[in-house]
């Protein structure tokens, strides 16, 4: 750093400062320029520094704490959950129902049950409540067809197979909607069991009273196609017309009674769906909560282990065995203290990871209302969907201190390991394939196959963090390498103005002098013109003198 020029006032007269102020303005443009080369020089060194600081990482260093991160924590959290996925995810749909996809044996026995009458009628209670019901309204001669709207109170006279006489209602119980068609749903079998299916079925929006001989000619038909044929009991009318159907009061009655089960199942399926939701987020969210602790914990004692490694190879030959010992234990007691003083942010850090995967199995689900995932599928929507959350909480609240570099590169670096983790679990498939053909067991391959992904990736990751590290760090030494030479111009073009200023001073100094000097010789010539003309004088009057002195001697 260069000393700011400051002007000597007391080498020029003041007139000579009042006469020329171009003397000041130098002066301050000196000033000015000696305080920009300060700065220019001092953010000279500045960034001469930082070039020095650069270093670039080696893949090997990269390695380090990808692979322990990609190990330790995500195979502990993804790796670990993914053993339970499945095709479809944790929650049936009726969508992969009806692919015959199933969560679990139990949503695949209710969905693929067959029908049994008897589960309709003679075996449930709701059934044979609701029949007393009608009886009952039969003896007070209260009961309505629900096809023709007439009263059908009252007994009919039969004959039995001995031939002896015996009374029997006139009505059969019928379903508006029938037992079998209902069954015959998918959304019905997939959103009831069997014994709420039956109790739907069988509540008293549904199940009312016909004429036997209604009920007979009918049978499982559709109302719709057996009215319109034509009667076996007269060929020239319609069972409708026959048998006195009123189709409006009829249709008005399957109608409300069909719009009544519908809202049942719907609820029914939306109360499935809850409930499962529910449940299979809470195992999925403690799984991972568990897992991301562990996960964590590994990574602080398995980083310590590292650096011991490192650090007793690198002493190996100076070192005792005691002493390498020793390393060990001292790295060991420092990742328990730091244990010990971020337990909080542990728990942190594992709340959120539960709740991101509750958030996928949400995801999982609405995807599998109109798409069935594979398994391999499933996992994937996981990592991608952990990777998405986890670079948008950095971009939106990163670390406190964390500059806009660092934030971009912590980003970065997520992305990264998300769409490597995305792209090794694409190849679970394949490597178990390739393992199965060597000759491995299967549950031998279901063992290995996730670490070796898992190690595969972490090395992919650093692999490619560290060429992208080394030319970031390469970009950078180049652009300040840019940087210091236009500062060196700025350093350069500083010092020249300087000098300039400091000889315009000069010959401001030099033309004084010469003014003085000029000065000078003008009251010299003055007093030499005085003493000539004296001289001059003293000679006119010596020649008088003389004149006179001729004269007398004459």
């Amino acid at each position: 750093m260069t000393q700011v020029q400051v002007l000597n006032k007391e080498l020029f007269s003041p007139d000579f400062l009042q006469n020329n102020p171009e003397l000041l303005k130098i002066q301050e443009i000196n000033v000015e320029v000696d305080e920009k080369l300060a700065s220019a020089l001092t953010e000279y060194e500045n960034i001469k520094k930082q070039v020095g600081e650069i270093k670039t990482e080696t893949i090997l260093e990269s390695c380090k704490e990808t692979v322990v991160a990609n190990l330790c924590e995500k195979f502990a959290i993804n790796r670990l959950i993914a053993l339970g996925d499945k095709d479809g995810g944790e929650v049936t749909t009726l969508h992969n129902a009806k692919n015959q996809v199933f969560a679990n044996d139990k949503d695949r026995n209710q969905f693929n049950r067959a029908y049994n009458d008897e589960i309709y009628h003679e075996k449930n209670n709701l059934y044979k409540q609701r029949k007393q019901e009608l009886e009952k309204l039969s003896e007070e001669g209260k009961l309505t067809d629900i096809y023709t709207g007439e009263n059908i109170s009252g007994k009919r006279t039969v004959i039995d197979k001995n031939g002896n006489a015996c009374e029997k209602n006139i009505f059969d119980t019928e379903h508006k909607n029938s037992a079998k068609g209902m069954h015959d749903r998918d959304e019905f079998r997939f959103a009831c069991d069997e014994k709420s299916g039956a109790d739907l079925v069988n509540s008293k929006e549904n199940l009312g009273a016909t004429r036997y001989d209604i009920n007979r000619s009918k049978g499982e038909k559709d109302l719709d196609d057996w009215k319109g044929q034509t009667s076996t009991k007269d060929a020239t009318k319609t069972n409708e017309e026959y048998y006195g159907i009123d189709a409006e009061y009829a249709d008005k009655q399957i109608k409300d009674a069909k719009e009544f089960l519908d809202k049942n199942i719907a609820k029914a399926k939306l109360k499935k769906y809850s409930k499962e939701l529910s449940t299979t987020s809470l195992s999925v969210g403690g799984k991972t909560f568990l897992y991301s602790a562990i996960g964590q914990i590994s990574v602080e004692f398995v980083r310590a282990v590292f650096d011991s490694l490192v650090e007793a190879f690198r002493n190996r030959h100076t070192k005792s065995l005691a002493e390498i010992l020793d390393i060990f234990k001292s790295h060991i007691r420092k990742a328990i203290e730091h244990i010990k003083s971020n337990w909080k942010e542990i728990l942190s850090n594992s709340f959120e990871g539960a709740l991101m995967n509750v958030l996928n199995n949400l995801l999982v689900f609405a995807i599998n209302l109109v798409a069935t995932t594979l398994k391999n599928v499933v996992s994937m929507i996981r990592a991608g969907f952990t990777t998405v959350c986890s670079a948008i909480k950095m971009l939106c609240n990163p670390p406190k201190n964390m500059t806009e570099d660092e934030r971009n590169d912590a980003v970065c670096k997520i992305l990264v390991f998300g769409m490597v983790e995305v792209s090794s679990l694409a190849l679970t498939e394949s490597v178990t394939t390739l393992l199965q053909t060597i000759g491995l067991p299967k549950n031998i391959t279901d063992v290995l196959v996730y670490p070796m992904t898992a190690l595969m990736g972490g090395i992919v990751a650093s692999v490619i963090l560290g060429i992208m590290q080394k030319a970031k760090s390469d970009a950078k030494k180049e652009k300040l390498h840019v940087t210091l030479i236009a500062q060196n111009n700025v350093v350069l073009q500083a010092q020249i103005i300087q000098n300039w200023c400091i000889l315009a001073q000069g010959n401001y100094l030099l033309k004084e002098k010469a003014e003085e000097f000029a000065e000078g010789m003008a009251i010299i010539k003055s007093g030499m013109e005085d003493r000539r003309k004296k001289i001059e004088s003293s000679l006119d009057e010596t020649d008088e003198i003389l004149k006179k002195i001729g004269t007398y001697r004459r």
